[in-house]
């Protein structure tokens, strides 16, 4: 079979025109560079095992640019991890550059946002604090929820030691006592929710306790005490009150006179002026169960000198 014509003519000259144009395009395409967003992740070194991570550091997103197959060996999200070594003194900011990214060869960074950023270790610490149950829903007609107790009433508690500045309890998921009319059982776990701090996964045994026999009961002689700074140029009256109080029996029967006060703030008085001002006690510090009926007097008669 002949080949045609137009093929023959010059074949060797035509031959080598396209090895040529192979090669070029070969090269080219080679040295062609692609451009492509990555996100990298920071690790810290270093790190003891009564320490924490208090401020982590952000997700970096990278800029990078490289020839086809040079983004291949960063698919894995593994290689594309910052090694950084523990803050001097617990804190410290650090600045990225090219030199900081795990890149392949032939992979270069265009831009690295942020390149800024904070990190701040603490120590870990274990406290001991209360545990405080909290109910939700109405007991039968005539019932009242009256204690709620965490068994145990204290737990120890993992976190950094800047948490425990503002930390003094553990609350517990609330429990149903809706139509209860009978002491029950309830495991529950904890709603408490701070970064890094560490609490029993499986929760917490509360005791409930549901009392039918509600009642009141008038205490008499209730101390009266003057909060605010212009306290020592204030007189009342009397210095004691009557109140009548409800709730369970039980609850009631352990309360004394001696166990209660009442307050007047004089920072809500209408003027810091001296004179004569009528005011209202607040009773402080009843347990949760017990409610306040009446207060005998409801107003007193205050002097401002």
């Amino acid at each position: 079979m002949r080949l045609p014509r137009w093929l023959s003519d010059n074949f060797r000259l035509k031959l080598f025109a396209l090895i040529l144009t192979t090669l070029v395009y070969g090269i080219v395409v080679a040295g062609r560079t692609y451009e492509r967003e990555l996100s990298f992740t920071v690790a810290v070194d270093g790190l003891a095992e009564d320490q924490v991570l208090v401020r982590e550091a952000p997700e970096i997103r990278v800029r990078l640019v490289a020839t086809p197959g040079g983004f291949s060996s960063l698919a894995d999200a593994s290689r594309r991890v910052i090694h950084l070594a523990l803050p001097a003194a617990g804190k410290g900011q650090f600045h990225l550059s090219d030199a900081d990214l795990p890149l392949p060869r032939g992979v270069k960074a265009l831009s690295i946002l942020p390149e800024s950023f904070d990190l701040r270790v603490e120590k870990v610490v274990t406290k001991t604090l209360p545990v405080r149950a909290e109910s939700r829903g109405t007991p039968a007609a005539g019932h009242q929820v009256t204690s709620l107790r965490p068994i145990p009433d204290k737990i120890q508690v993992r976190g950094p030691q800047s948490v425990f500045a503002s930390l003094s309890s553990v609350t517990t998921e609330a429990i149903d006592v809706e139509g209860r009319e009978e002491d029950f059982g309830a495991r529950v776990r904890f709603t408490t929710e701070i970064p890094f701090v560490v609490l029993p996964s499986d929760g917490i045994d509360v005791a409930v306790g549901i009392d039918g026999a509600v009642g009141s009961r008038t205490l008499s002689k209730v101390a009266i005490e003057l909060l605010g700074p212009h306290a020592d140029r204030a007189s009342l009256e009397r210095k004691s009150l009557q109140v009548r109080l409800r709730g369970p029996r039980a609850v009631l029967d352990e309360l004394d006179a001696s166990s209660l006060f009442a307050t007047i703030d004089l920072l809500k008085l209408p003027s810091q002026l001296p004179g004569t001002y009528g005011v209202k006690p607040q009773l402080l510090n009843l347990p949760p169960e017990v409610e306040v009926q009446r207060l005998t007097p409801e107003t007193l008669k205050l002097t401002l000198r």
